[in-house]
């Protein structure tokens, strides 16, 4: 979904689950004559998931510290 809404391929597609390790971020800001008009930031995850193993624990830390640091503003 990250992909088609940006238009590239930026993020890992695969039928495997969790191919996602790290959570990232893309940001895109748009501008309008010469001033910020609005920022998108899309933030992709390793998949919510319970986790039996140390790095699915880990994974899943890193989903919980995504979500923790949103912010969301109109």
């Amino acid at each position: 979904m990250l992909n088609a809404l940006v238009g590239e391929k930026i993020a890992i597609i695969s039928p495997k689950p969790q191919t996602t390790r790290i959570a990232f971020s893309y940001h895109q800001r748009r501008e309008k004559k010469g001033h910020e008009a609005g920022q998108v930031v899309l933030i992709d995850t390793p998949g919510v998931h319970r986790p039996d193993s140390s790095l699915g624990r880990k994974m899943m830390s890193d989903v919980h510290d995504a979500l923790h640091g949103c912010q969301l503003t109109f």
